[in-house]
């Protein structure tokens, strides 16, 4: 009986141990390759540059962008971000924000804004969005 309650109980670790691994994301060279070979709900990791839009729209995450560079004149991949300031999050903007406001935490602690470069991983969703999980 105990050898069969311990064969349960590694069973049930194993399990628990292969549903928490992070998923594998695949990776892109370019914005537009990501928005056109991209399948829905796929995890996708690409890099980028972020840019603070001049308007900020906030339901439960921040969208914001992520471009080629800033002169960039083509359609950016839109980011969903959470808000807070903890680990792959967007700190909360003022009322009435600069650039100097835009503050996004990295998995590794730094702190980036408007005009860095980063690498993003998370699920992407049609329409060049991209929930985020991971702010390299």
């Amino acid at each position: 009986m105990k050898r069969t309650m311990l064969i349960v109980a590694m069973y049930i670790l194993f399990l628990g141990m292969v549903g928490c691994s992070p998923p594998e994301y695949t990776e892109y060279d370019t914005l537009s390759e990501l928005c056109e070979q991209a399948e829905h709900s796929e995890h996708v990791k690409v890099s980028g540059v972020l840019k603070l839009p001049e308007i900020v729209i906030y339901d439960d995450r921040y969208l914001i962008q992520l471009v080629e560079d800033l002169n960039q004149e083509g359609s950016p991949l839109l980011l969903r971000i959470s808000k807070g300031g903890g680990k792959n999050r967007m700190e909360a903007l003022p009322e009435n924000y600069t650039y100097d406001d835009f503050k996004v935490h990295t998995a590794d602690g730094r702190v980036v804004g408007h005009g860095d470069a980063v690498v993003v991983s998370g699920r992407y969703f049609s329409g060049c969005t991209l929930t985020v999980d991971v702010v390299e």
